[in-house]
């Protein structure tokens, strides 16, 4: 019999008790501290998620178009798990600074070089902030709700 609380159809549940689970509740910051510096650091390799200012081949487009929506979707996912009584403002408000983390590695990653003239341009930069927030915020909603009703249903 499938588990109600199986969000993601993998045969486990974020609510039982395992070495993972345990993981992270006896080491949530240090959870917290890893997760958050993957995320920004992926995140500097997504930007821009669409480049405006200079054509790109299909394929690396689409491979980082795809790459950021993996890279967001589970920032929002993690989110729900890691951060569990946050609201919907201060998940917003932090993947706002996450995004902006992201962009700033990648600045300085690039400082100096040509590839920023046409990288960091005004159009570019509210792209890929207003898409990644949105993306991880709405995913975080989503996962939060699902995982709300689930509760409800068990109980």
């Amino acid at each position: 019999m499938k588990n109600k609380s199986d969000l993601f159809g993998c045969g486990g549940s974020l609510n039982e008790k395992g070495p993972e689970r345990t993981y992270l509740q006896t080491h949530k910051r240090v959870a917290i501290v890893i997760a958050f510096v993957s995320f920004f650091t992926l995140g500097a390799g997504t930007f821009p998620v669409y480049n405006l200012s200079r054509q790109w081949p299909m394929f690396l487009t689409l491979f980082i178009i795809l790459n950021g929506v993996m890279v967001y979707t589970l920032l929002g996912t993690a989110e729900v798990v890691l951060l569990p009584k946050f609201k919907g403002w201060q998940i917003f408000i932090l993947n706002i600074a996450l995004v902006l983390l992201s962009m700033a590695v990648r600045y300085f990653l690039e400082f100096g070089e040509y590839s920023n003239t046409y990288n960091f341009t005004v159009p570019n930069m509210l792209l890929h902030v207003g898409v990644t927030v949105t993306l991880s915020t709405l995913s975080w909603l989503w996962v939060k709700t699902k995982r709300d009703k689930n509760a409800e249903r068990e109980a």
